[in-house]
């Protein structure tokens, strides 16, 4: 397991301390040389697992291999389980606190404390090997990062991605990514095409073992026909805290990442008023394992890969990093059906914590650009469908007061559709026919949006929804300290001039 090997020596090159749980007058070399003495028979890849499961400590990993119920290992070209070796479930820790990272070494740590579940050695192993390959091939000749201003500032992504498509229909050079138009897709390449039914599969898999939310597909219905992939050169190119934009995915998305290459940080951390105090999460992702984002993912947390001083090299891949995050874009919200601002350009689809989704102008993120300000609810149905959809159905949460039908659309708003100054069609008719709404009901109406706009606007302009070219900001601290102060004013500036 090329990845495993790397994965203790990384963690004590990029922190500026040794992980607690392991020895610092032993090194992992010499722990895992003396585990070999003792059990000659054992393969290095399981040594180190256990190693890791044992907090650094040669002598209970020995234990373990030497359990009477152990059984005997044999050599494969998949990651070994460690499920075999626990008798008890180890416990789950404790949330971190604010400015803190907890990192977590077991898919079952990371399915119990996130909306996300890891499956080491997802793919057959040839297969695995072929599509880094082709990839690699491929990544060779992706286009350069797109400009974005953030703050008011000109900046650049990190790392290079390209959007490819399954099935091509004529609308698919018109998606569209911040505001502008996303760089020609391309055909999935031929292991890609082979990938996706596992993926499907094991996707499907566990949305038939969850609890559905509301606006979420049905099991069984989720289908890949896009996929993003991204490609990480060296441990200095990240992407910092952000949210995957749902415009194509519509609510409560789920998207399958496969990782491959080498290995890297993937961290996360909830967002919204229930995570004041929390800190984040951080899991290795290894060659070859799929990492399933689940509904709500991108509506409460935010994700990053974090930069590294250095990482361990991957035989085939070096330094480089393919992610592959395969995705599930509605029929329904075809770049030609979905909104468009009053600038004429497609608006995008975001989430606001705890109160559902919008359409919102984001022409701003592009330079020279302004923003004309459109903002609206969106509305969905019980499965995820727009009104606009043939398949949209409407029920008594989806009028407006009905309850809890709030979360899934505009309130007020029939349709998502506004004046061309930005107000609801719907209130000028009511001011035209001399109707009057109770003025306090008003005031925390507007109060309501405006605070809603400002969350949205937030999210929008969070510094780590890319890593700016160049920066060596530490991503664990809070962007509005230190260095940082002055981002931090502007922005305050910002929403004090929009409340």
């Amino acid at each position: 397991m090329d990845s495993a090997e790397s994965l203790p020596r990384q963690r004590s090159r990029t922190s500026a301390s040794p992980p607690p749980f392991f020895e610092e007058e032993e090194t992992t070399d010499l722990k895992l040389a003396l585990l070999s003495s003792l059990h000659p028979a054992a393969d290095a890849s399981m040594l180190l697992e256990l190693l890791l499961i044992s907090h650094g400590s040669v002598a209970a990993a020995s234990a373990l291999l030497s359990q009477p119920s152990t059984p005997r290992h044999v050599v494969t070209s998949q990651q070994s389980s460690l499920a075999p070796f626990l008798t008890t479930a180890a416990p789950v820790p404790r949330p971190p606190k604010k400015g803190h990272t907890l990192h977590l070494y077991t898919p079952h740590h990371f399915a119990a404390l996130t909306p996300t579940t890891l499956h080491p050695s997802f793919l057959p192993a040839p297969l695995a090997a072929t599509l880094l390959t082709e990839l690699l091939q491929e990544s060779t000749t992706f286009p350069p990062p797109p400009e974005f201003v953030l703050f008011g500032r000109v900046v650049v992504s990190s790392h290079t991605a390209c959007l490819f498509l399954r099935d091509p229909t004529p609308s698919s050079h018109q998606y569209t990514y911040q505001g502008a138009s996303a760089p020609e897709s391309r055909l999935f390449t031929p292991s890609m095409q082979s990938a996706t039914a596992l993926v499907e599969a094991a996707v499907n898999a566990e949305l038939l073992r969850r609890d559905r939310r509301r606006g979420q597909l049905s099991p069984g219905a989720w289908h890949v026909n896009a996929a993003l992939v991204n490609c990480y050169r060296g441990g200095d190119q990240s992407v910092g805290w952000h949210a995957d934009q749902l415009t194509y995915l519509g609510p409560a998305a789920v998207i399958a990442s496969v990782s491959l290459g080498c290995v890297r940080e993937f961290r996360v951390r909830r967002v919204g008023p229930e995570a004041e105090g929390e800190g984040a999460y951080g899991l290795w992702l290894p060659h070859n394992s799929l990492l399933v984002m689940h509904a709500g993912m991108q509506e409460g947390w935010k994700h990053s890969i974090h930069p590294s001083k250095s990482v361990d090299l991957h035989p085939v891949a070096g330094n480089t990093r393919i992610n592959i995050t395969y995705r599930c874009y509605r029929e329904s919200l075809r770049p030609e059906l979905t909104p468009r601002c009053n600038c004429g350009e497609p608006a995008v689809l975001r989430a606001a914590p705890g109160k559902g989704y919008t359409w919102t102008c984001t022409q701003d993120y592009r330079p020279g650009c302004e923003s004309c300000g459109y903002f609206v609810w969106a509305k969905f149905d019980e499965f995820g469908e727009p009104p606009w959809s043939e398949n949209f159905v409407s029920s008594g949460q989806d009028e407006e007061g009905g309850g809890g039908g709030r979360e899934m659309m505009s309130p007020g708003v029939e349709g998502d559709e506004v004046n061309e100054d930005g107000g609801d069609e719907d209130e000028d008719k009511n001011e035209q026919d001399g109707g009057k709404e109770d003025e306090g009901e008003d005031e925390e109406e507007d109060e309501d949006v405006v605070m809603v706009m400002v969350e949205v606007e937030e999210q929008h302009r969070d510094w780590s929804d890319e890593t700016v070219e160049g920066s060596e900001r530490d991503l664990d601290e809070d962007w509005s300290d230190g260095e940082d102060a002055s981002i931090a004013r502007e922005l305050q500036e910002w929403r004090d001039g929009l409340v």
